[in-house]
């Protein structure tokens, strides 16, 4: 009951990045770049509003994914865990851009999404402890 809030607001989250990513924002060509850092790269030289809305956007935006996972979930959620469940649901964002939605679909997308839940996982991590486990799993283990 504990993690009822950090679960409503990552559901609430879920939802809005669904609805931003999905029906809001984006341009009107599909294509896909399936190589690693080139639109990184590009984005680097030019600079501008394309690093900003690139680098800053996605990292950033995918954040509170990182930062809300360990407090929503019921088990210990690990760095890795974070950077593989946030980099997944990237990947499932851009896969459903490029096929439903008829938008561009970057793998550097999803490594700076990724990125972005990792670093809020990291922002969140020194606070719950270096053993931490679900309130629930804790008071049962001290049952007689």
């Amino acid at each position: 009951m504990k993690r009822l809030w950090p679960r409503l607001l990552l559901a609430a989250y879920t939802i809005f990045m669904l609805v931003i990513t999905l029906c809001i924002l984006g341009s009107s060509n599909t294509a896909i770049n399936l190589m690693p850092f080139r639109s990184m790269m590009h984005d680097i030289r030019v600079g501008g509003q394309s690093f900003v809305v690139n680098f800053c956007g996605n990292f950033f935006a995918f954040m509170p994914f990182g930062f809300l996972l360990p407090l929503a979930s019921a088990r210990r959620i690990r760095p890795w865990h974070a950077l593989v469940i946030v980099g997944g649901f990237s990947l499932a964002i851009e896969t459903c851009q490029y096929l439903f939605a008829g938008r561009t679909a970057d793998i550097d997308d999803v490594i700076l999404d990724g990125l972005g839940g990792l670093a809020g996982y990291l922002v969140v991590r020194p606070f719950l402890g270096r053993n931490y486990l679900a309130p629930e799993i804790q008071d049962s283990s001290n049952v007689a």
